[in-house]
């Protein structure tokens, strides 16, 4: 065309095709016409020279006048289809194509072009631009990359390794597509590194990072796709951030087979050094020219000998290592080994290190040098001494063998390697030959049937079978004995004990048995009648407490954990009427058909025990249904008994199946259910739930939170910690079988004891000597209350004050005895008066708990005792030399109390100090014997008549350094002994309160901060009525890189920023409950305060220096009013303290969780093993019942609890961020299922699936969701997406873009939970959507709140408007459809039409091979 001709077309072509020549970069323009092929219209000068052209005629013909024939033949159906697609749409179009030459070659072009009309015309025109080069070049690169010795990728240096960029290469080592590294892993390298790699790793990365290194080397093991492990060697660098995180470019290596290489020669080593270490074997090198030996670093060790000895063999001689009785031997194996024998050995005793002799067998091997002639020589030396001893061992053996059998009823020799029968004694020989071919095995079984007690056959097959015998052999045992029943010719049955004694043969190396049986009837039997006497209660003939606990406790350790078993108290009602009114002859007898009954009820091998006077224990063994014991529990309530009347039974029962095998748990549980059976009215049985509990009071005082203790070891922590400390001469007992649990050191020394020894033992034995309980024992009287009394230890010979008492100590009901020796009051002659106060006041004491109280008491005893004016108490003031005086008891018109009110005014403090706190007892018979040190104080007691004065000084937590004075007492110097026992009771009952205060506020508070613990907290969100406040918020905190913290500024450094941390929570949250969860975890509970304040409050907090040191806290909160639901505010607390962690882990990007690659390692291995199950649950239309779809479920199958619901597991997960493997393989099972269903014909109807908000919100999850459905050929409408509708304000844009993306890709969108708690009617006007689901919550309550129902009317009538569909979830029964059904509601889900169910039910049920799929609930 002349320049002409192209001005001609330019005024030709439509004002459109110049608008885009003007916005289009400069390159070549091509045009055609739309028709098939692209007729040409025209080509510019640029791109005609481009392609070698001079002409457009020549170009023309070169193409035959279609430009798709200008396009290589490769490229022109992919271009024709793009073009044509953009055209359809009326879009423009980029694509890359190659473009052919005028000699045969081609350039690569980038064409952007769209549609354009002219004069009826309708023609294409597109820009070309040259883009050759850059194709060459990334050719190349990518060439480079591919032939590269292993694999180049580029990663995220995020704390999952994100993947950016990956060759074929690096894709074949971890055996994944692009796509399945995609789908599948979500481009986490994360998942494929073993748990245990990663840390190391992490820390490589980080440390290189840190220390500015631009190179980075480490090895790792991953999991490759088939399973099994692969070894890496990753070499990398850093590279440009990403979105402020940087990346990790790198070169990977297979070393798999290297590594593999390494360690199977590192085992064969190992392997050598262990068989030379097992075979006690050295090895030495002997050198024959030199005669010189060259000993390795164990034989110089064992044998203490030079790495180098010299004139060898014969200097072993000289020096007495080889005895003179074996040189002979000895000298002989060399001279072989020198004159050429390529083998030679001997057996000798060699002298060890530790200066013994051991049997030694030396092999020698020589080497030749290439004239065949000896060189070298290489020895083993192998410790033979066990061997030896065996022969010896043997020989004994045959010895004790020939003595046994000479009292035996029966004996057998067997050879257990070989499992036959050597000798068999006379008597049965005959038999063996003809029937038994001597195999022990054939024989074990026959004499079993024929000879022994059925009851006790299997124990004795068992005992001496062929395996059992060698495995315990094996493990160091050679005797096993078993007593059991043999039937006589006579068909009677005797006792009798077969004996295994098995050794080795040391010649063949054969494990040998001899079989003997002795007869023991008369003294088992006699045996079995005293061991049933002390097993069996004496009147009921049942089992007595010991004896029924110990069988129960085997029975549950002998348990497997699915066994179910019920654990029973009886308990008599009103049996104490029985005994008052008829008499204990008549109660016995009711106690003994009582027992008949409940043995008649259960079957023989239950335990059945009375545990007490009317109380009975049953231990009912794998029940096969509840049903079954409620019928027998039934049938047991009513109970005929001699009196004349009708005898009722309470009961309580916990089964195993729900609270565990521990005996513990289960009687107390049992314990509890029987008191409700009580409280219920008796007659009755009662099955324990949690919800039970003992009477105890609700509510917690703002002050303190009190609970009691749930750990056993608690008690015992208490009673140690206030006894240990005391003097009192005390010990515990269990009051049923006397066995020592406790004892003091006072008494230990008193005894003459040590340590542990006694524990266990009988008091009786141990503290008085006796063979059987003392006659005096008080046992039985401690129900009521303690017993205080007298007694003459005989063995000792000394008097003692006693007190005896039940208390609760690790869960069960034990005797504590606590004595103080009254010996010297009684040779005084003052017994009678000193018991009378000693033992009211001892009494009185035991009932009190406040100090002031007991000082009261103390100073009321003594003062009546010495019949004193007064008895005042003294103790310094907190500040300056100033001190305190308090009356605590005066006798009437005393006047002595002003005295020492004026004394502690006197400047002169020297007189309290010296006379008060010198000694433990303050005794001053007269006052004149102060006045010539003490003048003025003299003269002040004279003046109030104070003649003499007694007293003693203690000191406990409150109060410290005090004294107890008495003013002019009665007594004499013999009688002060009553004072200090009176001083050490007082003062051991101060220390024990002191201490179980801070026992108490120790377990309930945090060493350090002094704030709430974690049992605290416990504490209180069980005993806290949150419905009854106003309003909640609640505070969770974690102070970030606290680990860091001490690592680098140490632990004091870290206590203190816990403290300070600790102090200013309080200081913003003055009222409120502050509590330490963990080492750097806090929580603080704002009851009943405003919203407002209770945000300023934590904005305030934020902001503090303290809180922003270092690298900050992370907080997570939220406010509630009206019906808190703590559950719900700490989950929303919780997510927003998880969001926190996150950003902070953002920032700080050499930051990892250590742990997290192990969750999601367990993750990836249970959806391998198929340990994730789907279920469906039908959706119908409420009006014909039909089926319209389904939900998808997810159920987690463990090992031993059986299925488990998403509850359980998706919370950690989602937590973690590792919900996305979940989600996308339910909608991969939903894709999979529906493209069966479409092959095999079925009418396929859509599956909803529930989605994570932190799934939904990854960036790439779009093209994942694409992929799956792509995949297994469904469409995406099928596929029903649900959105849960309480998804916070700052995820609402992100999420409604998305939901507009996936409705336009095909999917449907449905808003899952409408109605609860927080529901935001806005959402509705902003959200593309197709189906509202509502709410369970607004079901429930559907029929019997007329407030739901124009609620739910009106959003039914909202939706039809919308249009939106609308289903409703939670149906169970008729009259909620009925109602739904009247109010225009379409489809429902729920129990009514079928709960969640495997796909096999769901198949067979609503998969008929016709379509209609009616449900019938």
């Amino acid at each position: 065309m002349t320049d002409h001709q192209i001005s001609s077309l330019s005024s030709l072509l439509h004002q459109d095709l110049f608008e885009f020549l003007k916005g289009s970069i400069s390159g070549g323009l091509l045009c055609g016409y739309t028709g098939e092929g692209f007729p040409f219209h025209f080509i510019s000068d640029q791109l005609l020279h481009l392609l070698g052209f001079e002409s457009r005629e020549e170009y023309c013909t070169f193409i035959k006048n279609k430009l798709i024939n200008g396009i290589h033949p490769d490229d022109r159906e992919y271009t024709t289809d793009t073009v044509l697609s953009a055209l359809n749409e009326d879009q423009t179009y980029e694509i890359k194509y190659r473009m052919l030459k005028k000699d045969g070659s081609f350039i690569w072009v980038i064409g952007q072009g769209k549609k354009f009309f002219h004069k009826n015309s309708e023609f294409v025109a597109s820009i070309c631009l040259d883009i050759t080069d850059t194709i060459e070049l990334q050719q190349e690169l990518s060439e480079l990359t591919h032939n590269i010795p292993g694999g180049v990728c580029k990663i995220l240096m995020d704390q999952d390794f994100t993947l950016l960029y990956g060759n074929d290469s690096f894709y074949q080592l971890y055996g994944y597509t692009s796509a399945e590294m995609q789908t599948q892993l979500g481009n986490k390298l994360i998942a494929t590194i073993l748990p245990e790699d990663a840390t190391s790793i992490m820390e490589i990365i980080e440390r290189t990072y840190r220390s500015q290194e631009s190179h980075f080397e480490f090895e790792q093991r991953i999991f490759h796709k088939d399973g099994s492990i692969r070894y890496l060697l990753t070499n990398g660098a850093f590279s440009h951030s990403r979105k402020g995180v940087p990346t990790l470019n790198c070169v990977i290596i297979d070393i798999t087979k290297r590594r593999l290489s390494e360690q199977e020669l590192a085992i064969n080593e190992e392997r050598f050094r262990i068989a030379v270490t097992q075979t006690q074997s050295v090895i030495f090198d002997y050198h024959i020219q030199k005669k010189q030996v060259v000993h390795s670093k164990e034989t110089m060790h064992l044998y203490g000998l030079p790495e180098i000895m010299n004139d060898v063999p014969e200097s072993f001689v000289r020096s007495k290592i080889i005895p003179r009785k074996h040189a002979a031997a000895f000298l002989s194996m060399y001279r072989e080994i020198q004159q050429g024998s390529p083998h030679s050995s001997c057996t000798v005793e060699i002298l060890a290190a530790d200066g013994k002799y051991y049997w030694n067998t030396i092999t020698m091997t020589t080497v030749f040098n290439g004239q065949h002639k000896p060189v070298r020589a290489i020895g083993v030396v192998e410790n033979i001494t066990q061997h030896k001893e065996m022969e010896y061992a043997y020989l004994k053996e045959e010895t004790y063998r020939r003595a046994l059998l000479a009292d035996t009823l029966f004996y057998a020799e067997i050879n257990l390697t070989e499992g036959i029968i050597d000798t068999l004694s006379e008597m049965n020989t005959q038999e063996l030959m003809e029937h038994l071919c001597r195999s022990y095995d054939q024989y074990l079984r026959v004499e079993g049937i024929k000879n022994i007690h059925r009851k006790d056959y299997p124990k004795f097959l068992e005992t001496f079978s062929r395996k059992n015998l060698l495995a315990n052999y094996a493990n160091g045992i050679q005797e096993l004995k078993l007593e059991y029943r043999h039937l006589t010719n006579f068909g009677k049955t005797c006792w009798v004990e077969t004996t295994a004694h098995m050794m080795k043969d040391p010649v063949s190396g054969d494990i040998r048995c001899l079989l003997y049986l002795h007869d023991i009837d008369a003294a088992k039997r006699e045996r079995l009648t005293l061991e049933n006497a002390s097993r069996l209660d004496p009147l009921t003939k049942l089992y007595n407490k010991g004896a029924a606990e110990t069988l129960i406790r085997s029975q549950l350790e002998a348990s497997s954990p699915d066994a179910c078993h019920a654990f029973i108290i009886i308990d008599l009602d009103h049996f104490k009427k029985i005994n008052d009114l008829h008499g204990h002859a008549c109660g016995d007898k009711v106690l003994k058909e009582t027992a008949k009954r409940i043995q008649q009820h259960f079957r023989s091998d239950d335990i059945i025990g009375r545990i007490g006077g009317d109380e009975f224990i049953a231990f009912i063994k794998n029940i096969p249904s509840k049903d079954f014991l409620i019928q027998k529990l039934e049938k047991l309530r009513y109970t005929v008994v001699p009196f004349r009347g009708i005898l009722t039974y309470s009961m309580g029962i916990c089964l195993t199946s729900n609270y565990g095998f521990d005996f513990e748990v289960l009687y107390e549980k049992a314990d509890i259910a029987l008191y409700h059976s009580k409280a219920r009215g008796r007659n009755c049985f009662t099955f324990y739930t949690s919800v039970m509990h003992l009477p105890e009071q609700n509510g917690i005082p703002k002050s303190e939170i009190v609970m009691e203790p749930e750990d056993p070891a608690w008690s015992q922590e208490i009673f140690h910690a206030l006894i240990e400390n005391l003097e009192d001469i005390t010990y515990l007992s269990d009051p049923y079988t006397y066995e020592l649990l406790y004892v003091s050191p006072q008494v230990r020394d008193i005894l003459g004891l040590s340590g542990n020894d006694p524990i266990g033992k009988k008091c009786y034995e141990v503290l008085q000597g006796e063979h059987k309980p003392c006659p005096f024992c008080t046992n039985h009287l401690l129900d009521q209350k303690p017993v205080i009394w007298e007694h003459h230890h005989r063995l000792l010979n000394r008097d003692y004050l006693l007190k005896d008492k039940f208390i609760t100590w690790n869960h069960r009901k034990v005797r504590m005895e606590l004595a103080i020796d009254i010996t010297d009051l009684k040779l005084n002659g003052i017994q009678q008066r000193f018991s009378i106060a000693l033992t009211e006041y001892a009494s009185l004491l035991e009932s009190l708990s406040g100090t002031k109280e007991i000082l009261q008491v103390a100073a009321q005893t003594l003062g009546k005792f010495y019949q004193a004016d007064d008895v005042c108490l003294i103790y310094p003031a907190h500040t300056g030399n100033s001190y305190h005086f308090k009356c605590l008891w005066h006798y009437e018109n005393s006047i002595s109390q002003s005295a020492l009110v004026q004394l502690t005014q006197i400047e002169k403090y020297a007189f309290i100090q010296d006379l008060f706190y010198t000694n433990d007892i303050i005794h001053i018979p007269d006052i004149e014997m102060l006045r010539p040190n003490y003048p003025e104080e003299m003269r002040l007691l004279e003046r109030y008549e104070i003649r003499q004065m007694l007293g003693f000084s203690f000191s406990a937590e409150h109060p410290k350094n005090a004294c107890l004075i008495l003013s002019n007492p009665h007594t004499c110097g013999n009688e002060l002994h009553f004072l200090r026992l009176v001083c050490h009771l007082l003062t051991n009952r101060l220390h024990s309160i002191d201490a179980e205060k801070k026992l108490d506020y120790n377990f309930w508070h945090d060493a350090l901060t002094g704030l709430y613990n974690l049992a605290s907290f416990s504490s209180y969100t069980k005993k806290r009525h949150f419905e009854e406040l106003s309003s909640v918020g609640l505070v969770l905190a974690d102070i970030n890189g606290f680990k860091q913290i001490n690592n680098t500024m140490g632990y004091s450094f870290g206590n203190q920023v816990l403290l300070d941390t600790a102090r200013v929570f309080r200081e913003y949250f003055p009222d409120a409950y502050h509590f330490r969860l963990s080492g750097n975890e806090f929580c603080i509970i704002c009851e009943n305060a405003s919203g407002k304040y209770f945000y300023q409050q934590i904005s305030l907090l934020q902001a503090d220096p303290i809180v922003l040191r270092h690298d900050g806290i992370s907080f997570g909160y939220h406010w509630m009013q009206k019906e808190v639901d703590f559950s719900i505010l700490k989950s929303l607390a919780e997510d927003s303290m998880m969001e926190e962690k996150q950003k902070y882990y953002m920032e700080t990007p050499y930051f990892a969780k250590r742990y997290r690659p192990t969750i999601l390692q367990q993750t990836l291995r249970d959806l391998k093993e198929e340990r994730f199950l789907i279920y469906l649950q039908p959706k119908v239309d409420l009006s014909s019942r039909k089926l319209i779809g389904a939900e998808a479920l997810i159920r987690y199958r463990h090992e031993e609890r059986g299925l488990i619901a998403p509850d359980f597991f998706i919370p950690p997960l989602e937590k973690e961020h590792l919900i996305r493997y979940i989600d996308l393989f339910v909608l991969e099972q939903a894709c999979r299922l529906l493209g069966r269903w479409q092959q095999e014909g079925h009418k396929t109807f859509p599956i909803s699936i529930n989605f994570s908000r932190i799934t939904l919100m990854e960036e790439e999850i779009l093209p994942s969701l694409l992929e799956l459905v792509h995949t297994y050929q469904i469409s995406p409408s099928l596929i029903q997406i649900e959105i849960t509708e309480t998804i916070e304000e700052k995820d609402c844009d992100v999420l409604l873009t998305l939901s507009h993306q996936l409705r336009q890709a095909g999917f449907t969108i449905a808003l899952d939970d409408f109605g609860t708690k927080y529901t935001n009617l806005s959402i509705l006007t902003h959200m593309d959507f197709d189906v509202l689901k509502l709410d369970r919550s607004l079901i429930q309550t559907l029929c019997f709140r007329a407030s739901n129902q124009t609620i739910i009317k009106h959003v039914i009538q909202m939706c039809k408007e919308l249009p939106v569909e609308v289903i409703a979830e939670g149906i169970e029964n008729e009259e909620q459809a009925a109602l739904l059904t009247s109010m225009g509601c379409p489809s429902a889900q729920g129990y009514l039409f079928g709960a969640p169910m495997p796909i096999s039910e769901f198949e067979s049920r609503f998969m008929p091979a016709e379509t209609d799929f009616k449900i019938s609930p």
